[in-house]
């Protein structure tokens, strides 16, 4: 018995894809994990952020795309705020 335990993935949270249906490319349960993990690779978080956008609903992506223009707007502004002080 082996006294590693898997953590559970802070990113995709181990979880379905909500489109796909299938688990994220780095999560042992996906049929493909044996094949290409790379225990060397410090970059397989990548394939869970790419996961993650290729599973998001119409409403996630406009609530996403939405919060960036807001922040966005708010930094224009904090900008030409210092400007003119």
């Amino acid at each position: 018995m082996s006294s590693y335990t898997k953590d559970v993935c802070l990113i995709c949270k181990d979880k379905k894809g909500k489109l796909s249906q299938q688990y994220c490319l780095d999560n042992e349960k996906h049929p493909t994990y044996e094949e290409r993990y790379d225990c060397w690779d410090g970059l397989t978080y990548l394939e869970c952020w790419s996961f993650i956008r290729m599973n998001e609903t119409k409403e996630e992506y406009e609530e996403r795309m939405s919060k960036r223009f807001n922040h966005s707007l708010m930094g224009i502004g904090f900008f030409y705020l210092l400007q003119i002080l």
